[in-house]
């Protein structure tokens, strides 16, 4: 500590707080030098005329070695020099004793790893409501997507019914009745009619698709009709294609019916009776057929409105885990249980409102069967969205990634469709289906939908699929709510 500035124009002022003259500095350093230097040599065993192997510079054994030639220097420099040393050689006990407790007072000062970010019902909705506007992929997920869909997935069943689908004829009796059902058949709407020469020529074409089934005419069917003997046309058509089968099945049906009937009168009117008596004898009691719901008895107004709610599911599933997924991502997945709520809630309402788009103006604008019971919709939208939210926010935490949930759920839209007993009897699913199917909203939600709002059905006649929806979001609830807190508990361990 020789290095240090000091004036010595000016007295320096001691620990306390006294000047000190010249030669009270000169006693006080060579009585401080020489307790010093006996106190250094009872420690240090090695004798005084070594020099150690290794010297450490803020060493001030140098000061001590000759304490007359510390006469020459100024009292306020030797004395400076004393408590420079001093302090010097009490620095190392307070270093050792300030390392203690420094090593406990840094785990307890560390900060937790697991925020947190939502901690109220307030705090949850609007953090939802504007991370879910500002995230584009999460807003195209949640409002644009469902739009879209509304627009163009009933425009390929616009037509409702299928018209015009080709058919094959294969007349082999070449009579006036064969050839008078051949101009009924072309004559139905349901089916475009071709000729062909051999039923191999018929089934080439079906083979090739050029046709979706044929009608075959058999030899001397005229005779075996005015003979009174049985008489019959066969018709084939390709399942593969059901709703082009069904066309075809019904203009032939109708064809020969007709032609069939007119027949039945003629025989009457030969045997005496009136034509307003044939009329109502070949038909004794009439068949009247009349649609209740589906009244174009289309395809659409059939699949679409089912459809819907599945889309709302999907796409609310796809947005919540992809917000999800950004908060876990950012670590701000975390949440109280009033968090939680206010983030299904903010979730919730997006997929309501645009809920009410599609009972509001789709299914006006493309005249499907609605309204039957809007309050019951309302009611059973208001459980549905929770639920579907609240499964949404158990797969993000679960998938734990944000495109991770869109490249599972994506694939899954068709299964549940199936599943759900909707397009396909439930008593026809494997007995294991049969039970898996309750694990997804919209085994109720398609179901409930359809009742409530195209059929008009009450609360109580939908009420097991409401109680289906309560309990799954119950049960979704807690699993989220386990989920957080086993990630929390693995996240402090690993902290630790």
């Amino acid at each position: 500590m020789s290095n240090l500035p000091l004036n010595p124009k000016q007295p320096h002022e001691d620990n306390d707080g006294a000047l000190d003259t010249t030669q009270q500095g000169s006693s006080n350093l060579h009585t401080g030098l020489d307790h010093e230097s006996s106190q250094q040599a009872a420690l240090d065993p090695a004798p005084l005329d070594k020099k150690p192997l290794h010297q450490d510079p803020t060493d001030n054994s140098s000061i001590n070695q000759d304490p007359l030639s510390q006469d020459k220097l100024p009292s306020h420099q030797t004395d400076a020099a004393h408590c420079d040393a001093s302090q010097l050689r009490a620095e190392p006990a307070l270093s050792s004793e300030s390392k203690g407790p420094s090593q406990p007072r840094s785990s307890v000062d560390k900060k937790p790893t697991a925020m947190i970010s939502h901690s109220s019902f307030i705090e949850g909705f609007l953090g939802t409501l504007a991370l879910a506007f500002k995230d584009k992929g999460v807003l195209l997920m949640l409002i644009f997507a469902p739009i879209i869909y509304g627009f163009f997935y009933p425009w390929p069943y616009g037509s409702e019914v299928v018209q015009q689908v080709p058919v094959g004829v294969v007349d082999y009796d070449h009579s006036k009745l064969s050839k008078t059902i051949t101009r009924y058949s072309d004559a139905h709407p349901n089916i475009k009619v071709t000729p062909y020469l051999t039923q191999t020529d018929a089934l080439n074409a079906l083979y090739d698709e050029q046709i979706a089934g044929y009608l075959i005419i058999p030899r001397d069917l005229e005779k075996d009709v005015y003979a009174s003997k049985p008489a019959h046309v066969s018709i084939l058509g390709n399942n593969s294609y059901f709703l082009l089968n069904k066309q075809l099945q019904l203009g032939f049906t109708t064809a020969v019916s007709t032609v069939s009937a007119g027949i039945e009168i003629k025989r009457s009117v030969a045997q005496g009776a009136y034509m307003p008596t044939a009329k109502v004898s070949t038909q004794a009691v009439p068949l009247r057929i009349d649609p209740m719901f589906n009244r174009t008895e289309g395809y659409g107004a059939y699949v679409v409105p089912a459809v819907a709610i599945l889309i709302l599911q999907q796409t609310l599933l796809m947005g919540t885990s992809l917000l999800i997924g950004t908060w876990y991502e950012n670590k701000k997945q975390n949440a109280s249980i009033l968090g939680w709520l206010g983030r299904i809630g903010a979730l919730s309402l997006i997929t309501f409102t645009v809920a009410c788009f599609y009972y509001g103006w789709v299914f006006n604008f493309q005249n499907y069967s609605r309204g039957h019971n809007l309050p019951g919709t309302l009611l059973f939208m208001a459980i549905y969205a929770p639920t579907v939210a609240t499964l949404g926010c158990l797969l993000g935490l679960w998938f734990k990634e944000r495109e991770r949930g869109m490249q599972i759920l994506i694939f899954s839209s068709l299964p549940m469709f199936f599943l759900s007993g909707y397009p396909w009897p439930v008593t026809q699913l494997p007995e294991v289906l049969q039970y898996v199917r309750w694990l997804f909203p919209s085994t109720s939600g398609m179901n409930a939908s359809v009742q409530l709002n195209q059929m008009g059905a009450s609360l109580s006649q939908v009420s097991s699929y409401l109680y289906h929806l309560l309990a799954l979001w119950l049960m979704c609830f807690i699993l989220l709510i386990w989920v957080q807190h086993r990630q929390i508990k693995r996240t402090t361990a690993e902290s630790i």
